[in-house]
C-alpha cells in the first residue's frame, strides 16, 4: 500500500468532486468546510499521528491474542432529529429502532451477510466493539427516547442549515438529521476535526433502515453505517475523494492498511482487481460504493477505535461512564417511560360535502396508552381510532383536537380551521370574472398558504381594470419560497366548453427564473392537475429590473389555459402557486371563467320545491309547484357523479306535485337534478 503524509488530504481542489457518485456527501461538504476553515487541517495532522500510534499498539496486542472480540468497548449515546414537513420523512419509531438493530449489527459483526464475505477476507472481518444506544436523557436531564421531530421546510435539502435547528451537544451525543431530500447524496458525515456546530451526519429517510420508507437496498440499509465509519475516521476505501472508478484513485490510499488498494466500485464484482494485478479489491467494504457492503476490516476497526480514544472532537467523552449517566445510556439506567405528545398534520384539508377525511396520528415522545380525537362538523365528533376516517356532510371550516396519554402525561394539540368543506355543488356559476375591485380576500373560500415572508394579497399598488389587483411581493430574501392562493370553487355543470383567461404583470430581477404554475381541481382540492407553468423569461411581461416593479397599463398580458376537462362539474378550484427565485414582483387581475353552458338553471323558490325530510332514513319527499303544464324528470347521482336513479319523463299538470325517493342505496349524500322542460334544479339530500 502507498503512504502518504497527512497533509496529502488536504490538497484535493474542490473541482475533484465534479463528477461525484450521488451516495455519500462526505468529501463534498469536507472540502466545503476546508476552504473555510483552513485551521481544521491542524487537528486532523494530530489525529493522523494519534491513529498511527494507536494501530500500531492495536495489532502488537491483536496479534498477543490481548483482544476479545465481542466484547463491547464503547456505548455511544445517539439522538436522531426528524426533520420533517408531515410527509413520509416523518418516519416512525420502529424505522429508527431498525436502523439501530443494523448499525449495532455492523459495528458488532453481527450482521448476517458477514457470511457472504468472501472467503481472502473472512479472516479480517472486523469486529469494532461498538454500541450505538438511543439516548434516554436530554440535554436538560429530561426524559427522551432518543427521537426528537421537527417541521421544518428545509426537510428539502435543508442539509447543514438543520443543525442551526436543533444539535444535542456533539461532545455528548451521536446526532443524526433525517430529512426527505439532499441534492448531491444521499447522506454525509464529517471526519473528526469538523467544527462542533456542524458534527454528526445527515441522511434522507429512504437510507435509514429496512423498513418503512426504506428503499431496502443492501447500499441503502447500510448507508448510516458507512457514515459513521466517516465520523470515525474512515475514508472511502479508494482514499479522500467521491468518485469511484476513477484510474488515479490507484495514486491515493485510505490510511488503513489491510484494505487493498483500489479505484473503488458500484456494481458487485467480487472478483475486481483494479490497481495491482493478482490483488482483489476489498468491494464488500462498507466504505466502499458497492451494492453488496458488508463488513469492516481489522485495519478500519484500528483506526475508528483510535478516533474514539482521542479528543479531537470529543470523540473519547462519548462512551465515558460520566457520559452515558448523563445521556442515560448506562446498562443500569432503569427503563422509564416519557411522557407522549400529540400531533398531526397541519395541512389544510379540503373536500366537498359528502366526502370522507382519514387523520394520521403522528404523536411523538413517549408510546401513548390511551387516544381521544374530538371533531366538529363530522359525521361523528369523537374517535379513539389511532387514525380515523371521518365524513363530512356539511360545508364549513372546522376544527380537530387530539388527546395522547400514557402513565407518564397527557397532551392536547387542536389544529383551528383544519378541515375546509365545499358545497358539493359550487353556488358561483360561469360565467364569472374575479377582479378583485369588491373581494374581501382572504374569505368567501379565497385564502393563500406562505411559511412566512410575504404572502398573496390584494392590492391598489396597480390594476389593468378597476383599482385593484391581486400581488405577491417578491424580492431575493423570498428565494425558493413558495407562496398559493386559492380561488373560490365554481359551479361549469351547466358550461359545454368552459374556458378560463386572467390577465399578469412580471418582472424578473436579473437572470432570476421565478415559476408561477396553475392547477384545477374538480374534487374540492383533494388532488389538483396541473393545467398551466412558465418560468423566467417567459414568465415575465417586461425586461428585468431591479427596481421594485410595479406595472403600467401596458406591462400587462392576457394568459389562458386549457380546463376543457372541466365542462359539467359542478365544484372547480384553481391553485396558483408561485415559487421564487430571486425575481420581483407578480400581479395577477381579471381571472375569467366563461363558455357555453349547456342547460338553463331554474331558481327553487320560484317552484315551492322542498325535500322533506332532509337529512332522511327510509324515504324523503320531494314536492314543488308548477304554474304551467310541463315535462317532469328526476336523475339521483351520488356525489363522484354516478347515476344511482333516474325517472322517466312524464307530462304534469300545473299545481302541486310530490315524488317519494326511497332510500336504495347506502348512507351519503346525494344530489337530486329535477328536470322541468329545458330547466334544472339541483338539490342535496342526506340519507342517513
Amino acid at each position: 500500500m502507498k503512504t502518504f503524509i497527512t497533509s496529502m488530504l488536504f490538497l484535493f481542489s474542490i473541482e475533484t468532486i465534479a463528477q461525484q457518485s450521488n451516495f455519500c456527501g462526505q468529501y463534498i461538504m469536507e472540502q466545503k468546510l476546508l476552504q473555510q476553515h483552513p485551521e481544521i487541517k491542524e487537528r486532523r495532522e494530530a489525529l493522523e499521528k494519534h491513529t498511527a500510534d494507536y494501530t500500531a499498539n492495536y495489532f502488537s496486542r491483536l496479534h498477543q491474542n490481548q483482544i476479545q472480540s465481542d466484547t463491547i468497548l464503547f456505548v455511544i449515546p445517539v439522538v436522531f432529529h426528524i426533520m420533517h414537513n408531515y410527509g413520509a420523512e416523518n418516519i416512525s419509531k420502529a424505522q429508527i429502532l431498525d436502523a439501530m438493530r443494523i448499525i449495532n449489527e455492523d459495528f458488532q459483526k453481527l450482521n448476517a451477510d458477514t457470511a457472504q464475505v468472501v472467503p481472502l477476507f473472512q479472516p479480517i472481518v472486523g469486529d469494532v466493539q461498538v454500541e450505538f444506544r438511543l439516548a434516554q436523557l436530554d440535554p436538560q436531564g429530561n426524559c427522551t427516547d432518543g427521537i426528537t421531530r421537527h417541521q421544518t421546510l428545509l426537510t428539502n435539502d435543508g442539509n447543514d442549515a438543520l443543525k442551526a435547528i436543533v444539535q444535542w451537544p456533539p461532545d455528548k451525543y451521536l446526532n443524526i438529521w433525517v430529512e426527505n431530500s439532499c441534492s448531491f447524496a444521499v447522506a454525509y458525515a464529517f471526519l473528526p476535526g469538523a467544527l462542533p456546530g456542524v458534527d454528526g451526519i445527515v441522511t434522507i429517510d429512504e437510507s435509514v433502515g429496512s423498513i418503512g420508507t426504506s428503499n431496502n437496498s443492501q447500499g441503502a440499509v447500510h448507508t448510516l453505517s458507512h457514515e459513521i465509519g466517516h465520523y470515525l475516521n474512515l475514508w472511502h476505501t479508494w482514499g479522500p475523494g467521491n468518485n469511484p472508478g476513477l484510474p488515479t484513485n490507484c495514486n491515493i490510499d485510505d490510511f488503513v492498511f489491510d484494505t487493498p488498494n483500489t479505484i473503488g466500485s458500484s456494481g458487485c464484482n467480487l472478483s475486481q482487481s483494479t490497481c495491482s494485478v493478482g490483488v482483489i479489491d476489498n468491494v464488500q467494504n462498507i466504505m466502499d460504493y458497492a451494492s453488496c457492503p458488508s463488513m469492516f476490516t481489522q485495519g478500519q476497526v484500528a483506526r475508528m477505535q483510535a478516533a474514539l480514544n482521542s479528543n479531537i472532537s470529543n470523540r473519547n467523552n462519548l462512551w465515558i461512564t460520566a457520559n452515558l449517566l448523563l445521556t442515560g445510556t448506562n446498562d443500569s439506567f432503569p427503563t422509564t417511560v416519557c411522557a407522549p405528545v400529540a400531533d398531526f398534520s397541519d395541512k389544510i384539508i379540503r373536500v366537498c360535502e359528502g366526502q370522507s377525511v382519514t387523520f394520521y396520528n403522528t404523536s411523538y415522545g413517549g408510546d401513548f396508552t390511551t387516544i381521544n380525537w374530538q371533531f366538529t362538523g363530522g359525521n361523528i365528533v369523537a374517535s379513539t381510532d389511532t387514525n380515523p376516517t371521518v365524513e363530512y356532510n356539511t360545508s364549513g371550516i372546522y376544527d380537530v383536537t387530539l388527546s395522547v396519554t400514557n402513565s407518564a402525561g397527557n397532551s392536547t394539540l387542536t389544529r383551528n380551521a383544519l378541515v375546509e368543506v365545499s358545497p358539493a355543488i359550487a353556488t358561483t356559476l360561469a360565467p364569472s370574472i374575479q377582479d378583485f375591485e369588491t373581494l374581501i380576500f382572504p374569505s368567501n373560500n379565497w385564502s393563500y398558504e406562505n411559511n412566512g415572508g410575504t404572502h398573496w394579497e390584494t392590492t391598489t399598488l396597480a390594476s389593468l381594470s378597476g383599482t385593484k389587483s391581486i400581488y405577491l411581493q417578491n424580492d431575493s430574501a423570498n428565494s425558493t419560497t413558495e407562496d398559493i392562493f386559492y380561488t373560490e370553487n365554481f359551479n361549469l355543470s351547466n358550461a359545454t366548453a368552459p374556458v378560463f383567461n386572467f390577465k399578469i404583470a412580471f418582472a424578473n430581477r436579473g437572470i432570476s427564473n421565478d415559476n408561477l404554475k396553475i392547477f384545477m381541481s374538480t374534487d374540492c382540492g383533494q388532488t389538483w392537475v396541473l393545467k398551466y407553468t412558465k418560468s423566467g423569461n417567459s414568465l415575465e411581461t417586461v425586461n428585468s429590473t431591479a427596481l421594485n416593479f410595479i406595472p403600467t397599463a401596458s406591462e400587462w398580458r392576457q394568459d389562458a389555459m386549457n380546463i376543457s376537462t372541466a365542462a359539467g362539474q359542478p365544484n372547480v378550484r384553481f391553485k396558483f402557486q408561485f415559487t421564487a427565485d430571486g425575481g420581483n414582483n407578480i400581479f395577477i387581475d381579471d381571472i375569467n371563467i366563461s363558455g357555453v353552458t349547456g342547460f338553463e338553471q331554474l331558481n327553487a323558490d320560484a317552484i315551492n320545491l322542498s325535500l322533506s325530510p332532509n337529512p332522511a332514513n327510509q324515504q324523503t319527499v320531494l314536492s314543488f309547484e308548477l304554474i304551467t303544464s310541463a315535462n317532469v324528470s328526476y336523475l339521483l347521482t351520488d356525489v363522484t357523479g354516478r347515476e344511482v336513479f333516474k325517472s322517466k319523463p312524464e307530462k304534469l299538470a300545473d299545481g302541486k306535485h310530490y315524488f317519494i325517493i326511497e332510500k336504495v342505496f347506502s348512507i351519503g349524500l346525494y344530489f337530486l337534478n329535477l328536470k322541468i322542460d329545458e330547466q334544472h334544479v339541483i338539490q342535496k339530500v342526506v340519507f342517513k
